[in-house]
């Protein structure tokens, strides 16, 4: 939520597009801010990066397994044994 709020939408279009209520994004937004004790919302986003707890698209981390086994082609094709 942090990171769409810090890329400039306002809270309806934050609410439309995470399928929440307008309510329900201000005090999640109010509640990181003030838990990072941050200004707003952009630096809000800016700490929470920084601390790893959020990540850009395509940068999550990698996922630890969940005691399945996956032969290298197999997890190149996506596919668990």
């Amino acid at each position: 939520m942090v990171v769409v709020a810090s890329s400039g939408a306002g809270i309806a279009e934050i609410a439309t597009t995470l399928f929440l209520s307008s309510g329900t994004v201000r005090n999640y937004l109010s509640l990181a801010i003030q838990k990072l004790d941050a200004r707003n919302r952009f630096e809000a986003a800016r700490l929470a990066k920084e601390k790893g707890w959020i990540w850009a698209v395509g940068q999550w981390p990698a996922v630890p397994s969940r005691g399945y086994d996956v032969d290298e082609e197999s997890a190149a094709a996506g596919n668990r044994l």
